[in-house]
């Protein structure tokens, strides 16, 4: 999930790998993974209906979706989205480059907002 990007520190250090190898564990984990391609596909119908601000960051080094095909097409769907590929980053990139991930957020939480701000003055005029 983290390659190529180490383990984080605190990931390793907290995360209860004993809880996650239990029987019914493994078997929520397949039951969730099963209907997240479907559940995606029925999320997918609704993606002409956002009219907020997205981005879409993926790790360039990604080695469970690939980020061309996954967030790259995510991005031509989504208009006005921004796509940020991360580099040298795996899947867990928001463990990896937790600062970059929260700038991110908050250009397009800046960006949202100038953007409200302008269709509230012409809505006034």
């Amino acid at each position: 999930m983290f390659d190529p990007s180490p383990v984080a520190e605190r990931f390793a250090r907290e995360f209860p790998v004993e809880l996650e190898l239990r029987p019914s564990q493994i078997r929520a984990g397949a039951a969730a993974a099963a209907l997240m391609i479907p559940g995606a596909a029925r999320l997918a119908r609704h993606h002409s209906e956002l009219s907020l601000a997205v981005a879409i960051m993926a790790g360039r080094n990604d080695k469970i979706v690939d980020c061309d095909s996954q967030a790259g097409r995510l991005q031509t769907v989504l208009a006005d989205s921004k796509l940020v590929k991360v580099p040298g980053t795996g899947h867990m990139l928001h463990y990896s480059v937790p600062e970059q991930v929260a700038a991110v957020i908050r250009e397009v939480v800046q960006e949202g907002l100038a953007a409200a701000g302008k269709n509230l003055a012409r809505a006034a005029e």
